[in-house]
């Protein structure tokens, strides 16, 4: 039951791309199928989905810079004991990184 429940969710993640067509009848009505008319001439309409919302590079690097405002304000919030406490991790993270660096170089 599992697998066949599995498959519908991935079946529904799956993009719908369908074509479109458009025509005016004779009496100047316009029509829109997935099917175009035997009888008529339709123009084929393009309809891709828009992208999805919150990963263009623009919103990413708006998010990016509301991430920087927010530890901006942290800091400013920050008593001395934090600040110092602080600064003593970020140390020891450039110095972690450093022996990492070290260590891949040699191996």
């Amino acid at each position: 039951m599992k697998p066949l429940i599995l498959g519908c969710l991935l079946l529904a993640m799956i993009p719908a791309h369908a074509e479109l067509y458009h025509w005016t009848d004779a009496n100047g009505k316009k029509h829109y199928s997935d099917t175009p008319p035997a009888d008529t001439d339709a123009e084929k309409l393009d309809v891709t989905p828009p992208p999805k919302i919150g990963q263009g590079e623009e919103v990413q690097r708006i998010n990016q810079r509301l991430e920087q405002m927010r530890e901006e304000e942290a800091e400013k919030n920050m008593t001395p004991e934090e600040r110092l406490e602080k600064a003593l991790r970020e140390k020891a993270l450039e110095e972690e990184k450093a022996l990492q660096d070290k260590f891949s170089k040699k191996h």
